[in-house]
């Protein structure tokens, strides 16, 4: 498929809003993170809030992952009182991609029932023509 004159031009402008984007957001991703060390130094997980005078304030929400280390779960579930995994760890069911390509055409459409499909963004990328030597 040819692109139009049109289109080109869209193109080129998305290009420049991305790279304009990158730079962008490199720059407040370094301010930010100078803002934080310099006036929230002692933050604590949740809000965070420093006055700026005239009524303004600066919050920061400082938020952590938490991560389960699987291979010292089991070891720590038995220390702790029965019951209490319920209240501690939730499993999240996801889909198998691979193995679910795999399928035949018959198990497909019974999983089918059960599954969801959401589009996600769609991504571009301006491939360069390769160099001839």
């Amino acid at each position: 498929m040819l692109v139009s004159k049109k289109n080109k031009e869209l193109i080129a402008e998305w290009k420049k809003a991305k790279a304009n984007l990158d730079i962008f957001k490199e720059r407040e991703s370094k301010l930010r993170d100078q803002i934080v060390d310099k006036i929230f130094a002692k933050r604590v997980e949740g809000n965070n809030s420093a006055e700026l005078g005239h009524g303004f304030r600066i919050n920061c929400k400082q938020g952590y992952k938490y991560n389960v280390d699987e291979s010292l779960l089991k070891d720590a579930l038995r220390e702790l009182p029965r019951g209490i995994k319920k209240k501690l760890i939730q499993t999240k069911v996801s889909l198998i991609k691979k193995g679910y390509k795999e399928l035949d055409e018959d198990l497909c459409l019974i999983f089918d029932n059960c599954l969801t499909l959401t589009p996600s963004k769609p991504q571009l990328e301006i491939v360069q023509p390769k160099k001839e030597n």
